[in-house]
């Protein structure tokens, strides 16, 4: 009996295997979009990390301090901060605000 048992088990496992195989684990919701953005690490915008990186005089001196996004529906307005160091050596506090659309392309940056 309970060989029985466990090969219904292992029918019905396979069974669901080939199920979530065909159908696949569905569509990707709004939210999983925005949230696949930032880093699980520290909550920083890595698109916008990356850009913020190119414009630094020395891209290794950057520390991301915070982030906080406004969830516009079509689009996300990501306010970060960090610092880094000028071209005099100084430890400096940078802001950027941008707008970027649901799948992480960066459509405006602004310096604040």
């Amino acid at each position: 009996m309970k060989k029985k048992a466990f090969r219904i088990a292992i029918i019905c496992g396979l069974g669901l295997c080939l199920i979530y195989a065909l159908v696949g684990p569905g569509e990707e919701t709004h939210k999983q979009r925005i949230e696949k953005q930032f880093s699980i690490v520290n909550g920083e915008h890595i698109n916008l990390t990356k850009a913020i990186k190119e414009k630094m005089q020395d891209p290794g001196s950057y520390k991301h301090i915070e982030t906080t996004y406004n969830d516009m529906d079509s689009f996300i307005v990501v306010a970060q901060s960090y610092t880094g160091t000028n071209e005099l050596g100084a430890i400096v506090q940078g802001k950027v605000k941008a707008k970027i659309d649901t799948l992480g392309n960066i459509i405006s940056i602004e310096e604040r």
